[in-house]
C-alpha cells in the first residue's frame, strides 16, 4: 500500500492568524469608532435635538463642560444666551445634548402650567436625591401632588404676609452691600457676586423666619 504522507496544516496556522489579526483590528477600530459615534456623529446629525439653535458638538469627551467649568459660574450660559436666544441646546459629558431655557414664558410652562408633562431625567433625578433626598423638588407625578398639598397651608397667603418685613429688611441690607461695592466714577468696582450673594440672602431669609436667627 502507498503510504499517504501528512503535510503540515499550513492553511490552519495561517487562519489562526487572520482570526488573531481580526480580533486585534476589532479590539483597536471598534472603541474608537464607536467614540466617534458617540462624541459627535450621534448629538450632531442623529440627535432630535439638533435642530435647536446652539453649539456645535465639541472633538472631546466633555462637550461644553470645560468651559462651564473653568469659568465663573453663569458666564458662559450667558454667553450661550446672548448668541443663542432664550431656548438653546448645548453639550454634556460625551457631548450629550442638553437644552437651557432662559425665556419666562418657556420657564413658566416647563415649571408651572405643564410641570407634570416635564419629566427629570434618571441621572439628573439621582443628583437631586443626593442633596435634598427624595423630597418636593425630586419627587414626581401623584407623590409630588401629595406632598405638595400637606405643605401647601404653610405657604397661604396668610403666613406669606407675616415674612415680607424680613423680606425687605434682609433684601435692603445686600443691596446697601452690593451698593459700597459698586464704586462711583472711573475708580475700580467690584463686581458683586450676586449667585453667591443670592444664596446667603435665601439662607439669612430661611433663618430669620423658621429659627429666628442669622445664618451668613
Amino acid at each position: 500500500m502507498a503510504t499517504l504522507l501528512k503535510l503540515p496544516q499550513f492553511p490552519d496556522m495561517f487562519a489562526n492568524r487572520n482570526l488573531s489579526t481580526s480580533l486585534l483590528t476589532a479590539a483597536i477600530i471598534g472603541p474608537i469608532t464607536y467614540a466617534i459615534y458617540k462624541i459627535y456623529l450621534s448629538t450632531y446629525y442623529l440627535n432630535p435635538l439638533r435642530h435647536l439653535p446652539g453649539e456645535k458638538p465639541r472633538w472631546s469627551w466633555m462637550g461644553c463642560m470645560k468651559e462651564l467649568i473653568s469659568a465663573e459660574t453663569g458666564d458662559v450660559n450667558l454667553a450661550f444666551a446672548k448668541k443663542h436666544g432664550g431656548i438653546y441646546r448645548f453639550h454634556g459629558i460625551w457631548n450629550q445634548p442638553l437644552v437651557a431655557i432662559n425665556d419666562a414664558k418657556i420657564l413658566q410652562q416647563v415649571l408651572v402650567t405643564d410641570a407634570y408633562d416635564y419629566v427629570r431625567s434618571p441621572e439628573g433625578k439621582r443628583q437631586l436625591e443626593r442633596v435634598g433626598g427624595k423630597g418636593l423638588l425630586v419627587v414626581e407625578g401623584n407623590k409630588h401632588r401629595r406632598q405638595r398639598k400637606a405643605i401647601q397651608p404653610a405657604f397661604g397667603h396668610k403666613h406669606i404676609k407675616t415674612m415680607v418685613p424680613a423680606f425687605f429688611r434682609l433684601t435692603e441690607k445686600f443691596a446697601n452691600i452690593w451698593e459700597g461695592r459698586l464704586k462711583p466714577g472711573n475708580e475700580e468696582t467690584e463686581f458683586p457676586r450676586v449667585l453667591e450673594d443670592i444664596s446667603k440672602l435665601t439662607l439669612d431669609i430661611i433663618g430669620l423666619a423658621d429659627v429666628c436667627s442669622l445664618i451668613a
